[in-house]
C-alpha cells in the first residue's frame, strides 16, 4: 500500500541578519515640543550595493522593529510618548551607514519609568527583514520621563468670607492641593496669585492672601509629588459697608 501525502508550503519571512547590542539611555526632561533621542552606541547598516538614504525605526516590539519598511517621516508612539524620525539622505552613496540618532521624543506629564526599546536602521522603503541587508540594532534600556507638569486644584470655586462689622477682620483657610506629573528633582516651585475687585464693590480694598505666613506673591513651596495642601489663607479687614466680590487667580509654577 502506498500513502501519498501532499504538503503545502506556506509563505514565510526571511528575517534580517540583525545583530542586537545592549545600550542604555536616561532622558528625564522630555518636553511637549520634543527632545533629541540619542544613544551612546551606534546602529549600523550594511547593504549589498550602495545606500543613498536610510530610515531609523524604534519600537517596544522587537518583531515590529525587524519588519518595518516605512519611508519618509515616521510618526508613532513609544509607550506614552510620541516618537518620530526622518529618513536620512547620505551625501553621495555609501555601503555602510552608522548613526546614534534615534529620533525625537515628545510627551507631557509622564512619570519616570523604564522601557525596553528596539531600534534599527534600514534603507528607505526596504524592510530590515530583507535578506540583502545586514544591520546592528540596539536593545535600549531607557529611563524616560517628562519635565514636571504642575497642577493646582480647588474643590470649591467660590469662597464666602461671611459678614462682619467695620474694624473687624475675617479669616478663612482655602482648601487646595498642588501636585505634579513628570520628573522633578533639584527644582523649585512656587504659588503666585492675582486679585481683582468687582466693579460693583463699595471700594477697592482687597483681601490679604498668605501661604504659610508669607503674603508676598509668589511664595516658594516644597516640591512634592503630592497632592499636598500648600496652606493658603485669606483675611480681610472690614471697612466700608456693602457687599464685596473679588476674582482670584492662583498659579503653581515649577522652575
Amino acid at each position: 500500500m502506498k500513502i501519498l501525502m501532499l504538503l503545502a508550503l506556506l509563505p514565510f519571512s526571511v528575517l534580517a541578519d540583525v545583530t542586537w547590542i545592549q545600550s542604555s539611555v536616561s532622558l528625564t526632561a522630555i518636553t511637549p515640543g520634543g527632545v533629541p533621542f540619542e544613544s551612546s552606541e551606534s546602529m549600523t547598516l550594511e547593504a549589498q550595493g550602495t545606500i543613498n538614504a536610510y530610515q531609523t525605526f524604534c519600537s517596544k516590539n522587537r518583531a515590529e522593529a525587524e519588519s518595518d519598511a516605512s519611508t519618509g517621516t515616521i510618526n508613532t508612539t513609544i509607550g506614552d510618548y510620541a516618537w518620530f524620525a526622518y529618513k536620512t539622505l547620505v551625501p553621495g552613496t555609501i555601503q555602510v551607514a552608522t548613526t546614534r540618532s534615534l529620533g525625537v521624543l515628545r510627551g507631557e506629564g509622564i512619570n519616570l519609568a523604564k522601557h525596553t526599546i528596539y531600534c534599527v536602521i534600514h534603507p528607505s522603503g526596504v524592510a530590515v527583514s530583507d535578506k540583502n541587508i545586514k544591520a546592528t540594532g540596539l536593545i535600549i534600556n531607557a529611563d524616560l520621563a517628562t519635565v514636571p507638569m504642575p497642577m493646582i486644584e480647588f474643590p470649591q470655586n467660590k469662597i464666602d468670607l461671611g459678614q462682619c462689622m467695620p474694624t473687624q477682620t475675617l479669616k478663612k483657610d482655602v482648601v487646595s492641593s498642588i501636585s505634579y506629573r513628570g520628573y522633578g528633582v533639584n527644582q523649585t516651585s512656587s504659588v503666585a496669585w492675582a486679585i481683582t475687585s468687582a466693579t460693583t464693590n463699595p471700594d477697592d480694598s482687597l483681601p490679604t492672601v498668605s501661604i504659610n505666613g508669607s503674603s508676598v506673591s509668589p511664595v516658594n513651596v516644597p516640591l512634592l509629588e503630592g497632592p499636598v495642601d500648600p496652606g493658603i489663607s485669606l483675611s480681610y479687614s472690614c471697612n466700608t459697608p456693602g457687599e464685596y466680590t473679588w476674582n482670584m487667580i492662583f498659579t503653581y509654577t515649577i522652575l
